[in-house]
């Protein structure tokens, strides 16, 4: 008999601490009940915000324009679904 089992089992045998075996069960079930609904409220909340990225992620617009002299350089981005086609060139002004 190992020495973590028989201080456990002498544990469970006190009775002059105030702390029986019922008492014991009934902390532990209420600590994994607790657990047990903690950890599904954390799963729910990160499903939660990986949607929310996701959609602020759908919902980025990259177009830009740049004009150096006479150049100017531009990216139109789209909806992604929608038909419009990317507009990506460079124009020559004024050349």
């Amino acid at each position: 008999m190992s020495v973590l089992h028989r201080s456990v089992r002498q544990w469970l045998a006190e009775t002059s601490g105030g702390v029986d075996a019922a008492s014991f069960i009934l902390l532990a079930t209420i600590t994994a009940l607790g657990i047990l609904c903690g950890a599904a409220t954390f799963r729910d909340q990160l499903v939660q915000e990986f949607g929310d990225i996701a959609v602020d992620l759908e919902q980025l617009d990259q177009s830009y324009s740049i004009t150096i002299g006479t150049v100017t350089s531009s990216f139109v981005d789209t909806v992604p679904g929608n038909s419009q086609p990317v507009t990506l060139g460079v124009d020559a002004t004024g050349e």
